[in-house]
């Protein structure tokens, strides 16, 4: 999705720290391969502070068309050379699967000049033909803990509860509005970090909904909206986007109510094949996901004083977390042995 010419175009043009694209393209004879990035000012979080380097970010999953090792070493020497020939420090290769030749290609840059950050799951749902066939691959006690939970907000709410699906033209008004008010009050507004605090999600959200690709569901109680999730399908796969939730309906889980109803849905919807959950952890993804990649973002710092001075900021924070690391299971390994002496009865 990322690499998509609608979704990348809209993340330049909205974003506070974006500047301008960045594609390289590799033409041989029989075919043609890209790496698509954008020049940016994004943050990394180190462990002195915050710094925002002149940076090429390369979109998730940003190589299309690679055929073998060759291509993508090509594409790499290119990226290092414009890394070289830009006003850049850095180059930021998002979230690369630690798997993937892809990774064991930008391996090859020398260690000195490559810091792994930030791995993270990304989950990924293949779905059956039916709700009650994705419900089946799960045990009998969690089938019928989720067949309570639904029962028991239906009982507590009757007629109260409405669940909509607010994906089509004549829905926008409402979505957008109802969208909104909920994300506002959602515990992620209250960090500032919600749908409605983030410039490029409500950009992507009107994107999708100009294109068709929308899909939203908003559960309401005495018509007032109380949770939603949403997503954006392309290629057959829903790609989530953050969800919302009232805090005062919280005990009454109405956002995991929201969720199952999407699943739901999405099953019975013959665009979606899966779902795209995003990188990151959470509760939900573990429990619907039916495969996980790990993912870390890559960067390549240039060869210059910035690049250097980068670098060595990157790698001394790596060596601060493996002494914090090391430091931590010497005193878990001093507090089991302490344990069993006392266990034991020894003084």
């Amino acid at each position: 999705m990322d690499t998509d010419v609608d979704y990348f175009s809209t993340v330049v043009e909205v974003s506070p720290t974006a500047d301008r694209p960045h594609v390289i393209h590799l033409a041989t004879d029989d075919h043609d391969a890209l790496l698509v990035a954008r020049h940016a000012r994004t943050p990394l979080r180190v462990w002195t502070g915050t710094v925002r380097p002149a940076s090429l970010v390369v979109s998730f999953d940003g190589v299309l068309g690679a055929r073998g090792t060759k291509d993508r070493e090509h594409l790499l020497r290119a990226l290092l050379v414009a890394l070289r020939d830009t006003d850049t420090s850095a180059a930021i290769v998002q979230k690369v699967d630690i798997d993937s030749e892809w990774f064991q290609t930008l391996s090859a840059v020398p260690a000195r000049r490559r810091a792994v950050r930030g791995a993270v799951p990304l989950w990924r749902t293949d779905l059956p033909d039916s709700y009650d066939a994705l419900l089946a691959q799960r045990s009998t006690k969690s089938r019928r803990q989720l067949r309570f939970d639904d029962n028991k907000l239906r009982r507590t709410y009757g007629s109260r509860l409405t669940l909509r699906r607010l994906d089509d033209p004549e829905h926008h008004p409402r979505s957008t509005n109802d969208i909104m008010a909920v994300a506002e009050q959602s515990y992620q507004g209250k960090l500032g970090i919600s749908l409605a605090d983030d410039a490029i999600q409500q950009a992507l959200l009107e994107r999708a909904r100009e294109a068709g690709w929308l899909r939203a569901w908003m559960l309401y109680v005495d018509e007032r909206p109380v949770a939603f999730w949403w997503g954006v399908v392309r290629s057959g796969i829903l790609s989530i986007g953050s969800p919302g939730f009232v805090p005062e309906h919280a005990s009454d889980r109405v956002g995991y109510y929201t969720l199952r109803r999407m699943l739901e849905d999405a099953c019975a919807d013959p665009e979606i094949c899966a779902i795209d959950w995003g990188a990151g952890h959470a509760d939900y993804k573990e429990r619907f996901g039916t495969s996980v990649r790990t993912v870390a973002d890559v960067v390549l710092t240039a060869d210059d004083p910035a690049g250097w001075a980068l670098a060595g900021l990157l790698h001394a924070e790596k060596r601060s977390m493996a002494i914090a690391r090391s430091t931590s299971a010497r005193f878990e390994l001093a507090r089991r042995r302490r344990r069993r002496l006392v266990t034991r009865g020894t003084p």
